[in-house]
């Protein structure tokens, strides 16, 4: 080798060392982030160190997610993957199926999300054990409404030979877990919304770029619960149930939380629909007591989270009045982000809805239903978080 080539490839080595340096560097100058906007939801933090977390495997769990999550980057580096993984032919990116979807307004490439179990034996437990506890500790009717997610729905839309967990056999255990170990007589039972959404699968009742279910899907969902529940429904005419707009008063496009984990750009995009018939007043509270607030967050169709135009996101409290409700009763939603879409047609149909999100609050559900004279409980998840959301092991 002349001195020349020994010259050049000193040269690309030690731009590749700078690379890797400035990288390395910037990662632990620059702030960390909080929250991705692009992928809606909160990143992981700088990990605490004990023995016991080391022992366990938790604390090198935890520096991998702070790693991933806060590295310079991430939603360039996402994007890159996508592509690579398109080009050799791999049927899921971060966890996302990329699925050829069939439904009754037409054919789509969308992106749908497989169910993650890593932390199925460890947090499913625990959140079955405080479900029932909180029932137990109740006088009230405790219900809980667990919602299938799209793989399982649109099963037949995944890529062929895609693994994929059986949802309704998974809900009927964690309802027969429950059923097992909670004292039924105050009247409380378990929700099956799975059925109503399977017979209506051939319909856009999940976004297609998003993990989140589409207002039709809420609807459905809404009818379900209100059977199980005893109340009569309100009536939503589907004149009222329109897609939102934006500044140039054209349908609002929006690419979701699917979309921003894989980085994809060659998929069919999703338009969010409303229901403007909500009379409803709201009132959040971000920890510094209730304010006044709108059912719909007309800001949000600018954001990349157009999901947030429900309620505009998530809160440790929401609460919604209506003296014209058709049921005196009041009651408390216990919820992921899934019962965003249907808190309009729930807080029509009930004189008061106290919507708490245990991710940001912490305060006892039993005292807080006692304070506030509350007639029933529904806890309402997405089966993805019920499985894995250590918070919910929090209720009581």
């Amino acid at each position: 080798m002349n001195s020349i080539s020994k010259f050049k490839n000193k040269v690309i080595i030690a731009i590749f060392c700078g690379g890797l340096a400035t990288v390395f560097g910037l990662n632990l100058i620059l702030p960390d982030k909080a929250f991705s906007e692009s992928e809606n939801r909160i990143l992981s933090g700088s990990p605490t160190f004990s023995m016991e977390k080391l022992k366990n495997g938790d604390f090198g769990r935890a520096v991998d997610e702070y790693i991933s999550d806060q590295f310079i980057g991430r939603d360039a580096w996402i994007g890159v993957k996508w592509y690579v993984d398109q080009v050799v032919g791999r049927k899921e990116t971060n966890g996302i199926y990329v699925a050829n979807i069939d439904t009754q307004s037409g054919h789509y490439k969308g992106l749908i999300p497989k169910l993650e179990v890593t932390s199925l034996n460890k947090n499913m437990d625990r959140n079955i054990a405080a479900v029932s506890g909180l029932a137990n500790n109740m006088d009230i009717p405790v219900y809980v409404a667990l919602i299938p997610t799209a793989a399982e729905i649109w099963e037949e839309n995944l890529p062929y030979g895609a693994p994929n967990q059986d949802q309704e056999k998974m809900i009927s255990q964690i309802y027969d877990k429950i059923l097992t170990s909670t004292d039924k007589a105050t009247g409380g039972t378990n929700i099956d919304v799975y059925t109503i959404l399977n017979q209506r699968k051939d319909e856009d009742i999940y976004y297609r770029t998003d993990h989140h279910w589409t207002v039709d899907g809420a609807l459905y969902g809404y009818k379900a619960i209100m059977g199980a529940i005893d109340v009569p429904m309100i009536d939503i005419p589907e004149s009222e149930l329109i897609y939102v707009q934006n500044k140039e008063a054209g349908a609002a496009l929006f690419a979701g939380t699917s979309q921003s984990k894989t980085g994809a750009r060659d998929i069919d995009l999703d338009r969010i629909k409303f229901w403007t018939g909500t009379k409803a007043q709201v009132f959040v509270d971000k920890g510094k007591g209730l304010e006044p607030w709108d059912m719909y967050d007309q800001q949000a169709v600018e954001k990349k989270d157009k999901y947030e135009f429900f309620l505009g996101g998530n809160y440790p409290l929401v609460l919604t009045k209506y003296t014209k409700a058709p049921s005196k009763e009041k009651i408390i939603v216990i919820k992921d982000s899934f019962a965003n879409s249907m808190i309009p047609f729930l807080g029509n149909t009930f004189a008061e809805v106290h919507v708490i999100d245990p991710r940001f609050n912490k305060k006892s559900i039993s005292e807080y239903a006692r304070e506030n004279g509350i007639d029933k409980i529904v806890i309402m998840y997405g089966v993805q978080n019920f499985i894995s959301d250590s918070n919910i092991a929090t209720l009581r």
